[in-house]
């Protein structure tokens, strides 16, 4: 019928509009023939009370990633429910979507359980995906839901039952708009002052094109601020980048974190944030230029670097240079409009 077909050509739009922004993906998943980082993805195991908590949590909380806010939502998905019991009437779509939402948070709860790890182990050596992200499905199941049982609210007790739906929501539009990050954030700091655009400006001005041409990581600061500003970093947040380039990087890292359990484990078991850590800063990546700390030259693997086109170091907290170091402080940049001070070190 005519709603099928509108559903086929609704869904066929979307499916080209994802291929067409997800182009160089699927190029790859295609026809390249590097591995990729993601066949290393390590499930960690959880205790029976964790895989509880972490179902629970997504059932009242939901997932970071995908915020639906549903707890708002709740009493209002319970008064239905209570009202088709009492009739014993149910809505067609009601206990279909509430059945999606229950058994998909007990499955992502249960993913990490440690007796079925190796399951998802299994899945991930064939199709490098994290299952658990079916979450990103939840805030539309919870949206559906609410309107059905708002509905079904409504039918019963007419305006009152108005008037409860909206005060349901109205809470939950107030913390949308104070959370908002264009609000939250507005000066803390602004996009101007985080990416600080000026200063990059003079930085390649003094140091000149062979500034954009080598790569460089970044301590202190995230990658995507060189990045933004038009150098080539090496390192980043990559959701998908060759699995040869995570294994020097790890060598690049490896002498710096190695005794840091913490932060060996989150780059090997899953390395998507493929970042220079350090032990002194751990993962800070907020360092205003109101903090004047100074940070150990990092234990990092200069020639890996170098073997990796690397050059430079951009930190946004100042390096204790040992003797002897192969770092070479080339200039300590700030601006007024800049929420960060940075120090260009060069790798001789």
């Amino acid at each position: 019928g005519r709603p099928a077909a509108r559903l086929f050509l609704g869904l066929s739009v979307y499916s080209l509009c994802s291929v067409l922004s997800h182009w160089p993906l699927l190029v790859k998943a295609v026809f390249s023939t590097d591995a990729s980082h993601r066949t290393q993805f390590i499930v960690q195991s959880d205790t029976l009370s964790s895989a509880l908590g972490s179902t629970m949590k997504i059932l009242t909380d939901g997932q970071d990633h995908a915020a639906s806010l549903h707890v708002f939502f709740l009493p209002i998905i319970a008064l239905a429910g209570w009202i088709q019991w009492k009739k014993q009437s149910y809505s067609p779509l009601y206990r279909p979507v509430l059945v999606f939402l229950l058994s998909t948070a007990v499955l992502y709860g249960f993913l990490r359980f440690e007796s079925l790890a190796f399951m998802s182990d299994f899945f991930m050596k064939f199709i490098p995906v994290q299952l658990q992200r079916f979450h990103y499905l939840h805030p539309m199941a919870w949206v559906v839901l609410f309107a059905v049982s708002s509905a079904i609210v409504i039918s019963h007790w007419g305006p009152r039952g108005r008037l409860i739906c909206f005060l349901s929501l109205a809470p939950a539009f107030a913390l949308v708009i104070a959370e908002h990050p264009l609000i939250k954030y507005r000066n803390n700091p602004s996009i101007q002052q985080y990416y600080s655009p000026h200063l990059f400006d003079q930085m390649k001005s003094d140091v000149g094109p062979e500034l954009t041409k080598s790569g460089c990581i970044s301590i202190g600061l995230h990658p995507a601020v060189p990045l933004y500003n038009g150098l080539t970093c090496i390192d980043g947040y990559l959701p998908d980048f060759p699995l040869q380039h995570k294994l020097l990087f790890r060598k690049l890292i490896e002498p710096e974190i190695r005794n840091n359990r913490q932060l060996l484990q989150y780059f090997d078991n899953w390395g998507s944030r493929c970042y220079a850590f350090t032990c002194s800063l751990q993962r800070d990546f907020m360092i205003s230029n109101d903090d004047d700390r100074v940070i150990p030259e990092p234990n990092f693997s200069w020639d890996i670097f170098r073997s990796m086109g690397g050059r430079w170091v951009l930190s946004s907290a100042a390096i204790d240079l040992e003797p002897g170091s192969p770092l070479t402080l080339r200039g300590t940049y700030d601006h007024a409009n800049s929420w960060r001070r940075v120090f260009l070190y060069e790798v001789e």
